[in-house]
């Protein structure tokens, strides 16, 4: 077994830079603008948003969330069926979206 330590490769060997970003949206419905504004300033290549509340992929407030160049995959929680659930509860809480920088690149 060969141990190399860190320090003595070369900081591009290890693995080029990018930023993440995390955040816990709690519905992404009144906030678009500014995670779009945040991931902008920031400068951030991967973005992962949780508890998104969004419905689909054709979402209007995931398509504003994700600034020009990004992409994104998400998974929205299916909402239960059935017509005795109250208002509150037929809301599509929880769901999922990653957004990625389209120039960032894998090996």
């Amino acid at each position: 077994m060969v141990v190399i330590a860190m320090s003595s490769l070369p900081r591009a060997a290890v693995c080029p830079s990018f930023s993440v970003g995390l955040h816990n949206a709690l519905s992404v419905a009144k906030k678009s603008a500014a995670i779009s504004t945040w991931i902008t300033d920031c400068k951030l290549n991967i973005v992962g948003l949780v508890e998104t509340w969004h419905d689909g992929v054709d979402s209007p407030q995931l398509i504003a969330c994700a600034s020009e160049g990004y992409h994104y995959v998400e998974k929205a929680r299916p909402r239960p069926q059935s017509e005795s659930l109250s208002l509150i509860d037929a809301v599509n809480h929880g769901g999922v979206c990653l957004l990625f920088d389209q120039h960032l690149r894998a090996r």
